[in-house]
């Protein structure tokens, strides 16, 4: 997404008060809204998540681990028009009736001259992604991982130091 689009802005009660270019959205710490696409599967009883490894010609946080698929929605936009992320980053047709919504959450990550305020719609889907079944969009992603959300927890826990993809 280029830093010129557009996106629509908020107040911190999800308020609807315009629009502004992404640019100033993270410049100014303005609330805007995004769209997170979980995915997982299960196999021999063992649940999956997946995670997408960002492109390292990503301007924000280049080769780094996050949600299977992602991205700012655009003005005029709705929620489920972010399924479109899934398209872009994956080469993957998903409805939004496959999918189960979690919620809207409010993150803020606040960096040096990066601020970043969303509410987040969160979605998850049960999908298997095999090689060849997914067509990443090299710009933004350079690989899927599929993750035991077992040795994730143990991670988050502590009971685990590091965790090789």
């Amino acid at each position: 997404m280029s830093e010129k689009e557009m996106i629509t802005i908020f107040n911190s009660e999800y308020e609807l008060i315009g629009t502004a270019s992404r640019e100033e959205a993270h410049k100014k710490g303005l609330w805007h809204e995004t769209f997170h696409c979980w995915m997982y599967d299960i196999n021999d009883d063992e649940v999956f998540l997946y995670f997408q490894q960002r492109s390292a010609k990503k301007k924000d946080f280049p080769n780094q681990l996050d949600i299977t698929a992602a991205g700012h929605l655009l003005a005029g936009e709705t929620v489920f028009d972010g399924f479109r992320e899934v398209t872009e980053e994956l080469g993957l047709e998903i409805s939004p009736n496959s999918a189960d919504c979690l919620g809207v959450f409010p993150v803020q990550i606040h960096l040096e001259d990066f601020y970043d305020n969303e509410f987040t719609n969160v979605f998850i889907v049960k999908k298997k992604l095999e090689l060849g079944t997914f067509v990443l969009q090299e710009e933004e992603v350079s690989a899927v991982y599929a993750i035991p959300l077992k040795k994730l927890k143990e991670l988050f826990s502590d009971t685990r130091k590091e965790l090789a993809i």
